[in-house]
């Protein structure tokens, strides 16, 4: 039975889930092979996180996840992708495989899942959102969980940001410190 894709989208999944679902498996399986997948803990080109093949992935997914518009600003703004990076990179390096990995997962997503030539960060922005939306309403448990890990790291820090306030009528914190 087919989930209606907005309650995809609402749907927590925890790494267990992740693992249940078989998931866990399958990145491991394909991160060995997939360029861009870095084992080793640490990022070989840039320093980070992240190596640049997957910064450039994470700054699409939140590119078409936060596209601004009108007086919103968008998720470059903000530098969202690096705030994650820096987020991910103080989670320890557990974190920073698992996410690497999903990175690396969801930038050959096209060619692995949809048969589309091209990996997502050289896809043209509509055509990314259509794989981004993919991943939201799959079939497959683990991608559901990818996207939903990815968005929710991605608004949780694009929304701390105070200029991103006004966008959704938040006047800010009650209480200041």
């Amino acid at each position: 039975m087919s989930k209606n894709p907005e309650t995809v989208l609402r749907e927590s999944f925890g790494r267990r889930e992740f693992l249940r679902q078989g998931g866990g498996g399958l990145m491991l399986a394909l991160g060995g092979v997939l360029p861009g997948c870095n084992r080793t803990g640490g990022s070989q080109d840039g320093g980070g996180a992240f190596s640049d093949s997957a910064r450039l992935t994470l700054r699409a997914i939140c590119e078409r996840l936060l596209p601004g518009g009108g007086r919103t600003p968008g998720a470059s703004a903000f530098d969202v992708a690096g705030k994650i990076e820096d987020l991910v990179s103080e989670l320890g390096p557990r974190a920073a495989t698992d996410f690497r990995s999903l990175l690396s997962l969801f930038e050959w997503s096209p060619v692995l899942f949809e048969a589309r030539p091209g990996r997502f960060s050289t896809l043209s922005p509509d055509t990314q959102t259509e794989v981004i939306r993919g991943w939201a309403t799959s079939r497959l448990g683990f991608r559901r969980t990818g996207f939903v890990a990815i968005k929710r790291v991605a608004m949780s820090v694009y929304y701390a940001q105070e200029a991103s306030w006004p966008a959704i009528g938040f006047p800010g914190p009650w209480l200041q410190s």
